[in-house]
């Protein structure tokens, strides 16, 4: 009877660890970030969400989230839009027990696709779609097409007109990522 005893806890155990139950997923982390619960690093300072709205001269009230995995490496990031006087977005990404934010303007920050690509405008003419690498508290902004109104890359590759809209058309087919609203 105590070898069956033992022999179940064992399996038990094992199934636990491959199954990943007992550890809380990176996305329930981040949603901790909202409820104040947990704080952010953000520019080499720790915040709560609720101080640094309420602190920033930007007179933020509202948030919407959503989940995108911004740098495509398998965990989502916490992406929301905080409005008020002088809206931004923060992206708050989970690595290695600490919790990252990294802002963006809206300007900067414009029409997020669920893939985690993004555009970020100059003026009408010029702009690019944009993603993100992250690594540790530092954001690396990706290139994948850009113009001015009169030249054009794709990837970084100097490219016609022809080859930036099939770009643009491409990244504008995948779907936008839908925000709710926190609370």
């Amino acid at each position: 009877m105590k070898k069956k005893s033992l022999l179940f806890i064992s399996l038990l155990m094992t199934l636990l660890i491959f199954t990943g139950c007992g550890k809380e997923k990176a996305e329930d982390i981040l949603y901790k970030v909202l409820s104040n619960e947990k704080e952010f690093k953000l520019e080499d300072k720790e915040y709560k969400l609720e101080v640094y709205m309420k602190d920033s001269p930007k007179h933020l009230d509202t948030i919407a989230y959503t989940y995108v995995d911004m740098d495509k490496d398998g965990t989502k990031e916490l992406v929301t839009y905080l409005s008020g006087a002088d809206a931004e977005y923060i992206v708050f990404r989970y690595n290695d027990k600490t919790i990252y934010g990294y802002k963006y303007s809206m300007k900067d920050f414009q029409d997020l696709r669920e893939n985690g690509i993004y555009k970020s405008v100059v003026n009408e003419d010029a702009y690019a779609y944009l993603s993100t690498k992250f690594e540790n508290n530092n954001k690396v902004e990706i290139s994948n097409a850009t113009t001015d109104g009169k030249k054009y890359t794709v990837d970084n590759v100097e490219s016609s007109k022809e080859a930036f809209e099939s770009k643009e058309n491409e990244i504008s087919s995948v779907n936008k990522a839908e925000f709710k609203k926190y609370k």
